[in-house]
């Protein structure tokens, strides 16, 4: 399967805000905070989605 989002996902840009999000869900993981590491998840995963159906829709 090819990866779709690959050259987004290389941006500078986006490396830094994959980043940032691992970030802040090890940081609520580690802290206790189930609720917040589920919400930051769930942000994340629709975040990346979108970006996934953004690039195939330009392929």
């Amino acid at each position: 399967m090819r990866v779709y989002d690959a050259e987004e996902a290389q941006a500078s840009s986006n490396l830094q805000q994959i980043e940032t999000e691992h970030r802040e869900i090890l940081t609520a993981v580690q802290s206790g905070k189930a609720e917040m590491a589920r919400i930051l998840m769930i942000a994340h995963q629709a975040r990346t989605r979108d970006l996934r159906i953004a690039a195939m829709a330009r392929r």
